[in-house]
């Protein structure tokens, strides 16, 4: 399919489903879940940001220092989900946990 290729991954999807509506086939079936792997990958990727994981980081400080644990575990899983290669936010968040 030409839009998975141009990554328009929505698109894809979309033409894949129509496809298995008319004839539904494996073949068809293994492109559309490999197709919905590909923009799951994508958009995790989209999601990292190094810079936006400190700034949750520095909020989960604040509300670490004001004994605000669950609201501080709640920014350092962010932290986490933002920079997942940065073992200082699992070490904070381990430590709000204790």
């Amino acid at each position: 399919n030409a839009r998975f290729k141009q990554k328009k991954f929505d698109e894809a999807i979309s033409f894949y489903q129509s496809a298995q509506l008319e004839h539904a086939t494996p073949a068809v079936a293994n492109k559309l879940k490999k197709v919905e792997n590909m923009k799951k990958k994508e958009e995790a990727l989209a999601y990292i940001d190094p810079e936006k994981a400190k700034a949750a980081k520095d909020e989960g400080n604040v509300k670490f220092k004001a004994g605000d644990f669950p609201g501080s575990i709640a920014h350092y899983t962010e932290a986490v989900n933002r920079d997942p290669k940065c073992a200082v936010y699992y070490g904070n968040r381990a430590a709000a946990y204790m």
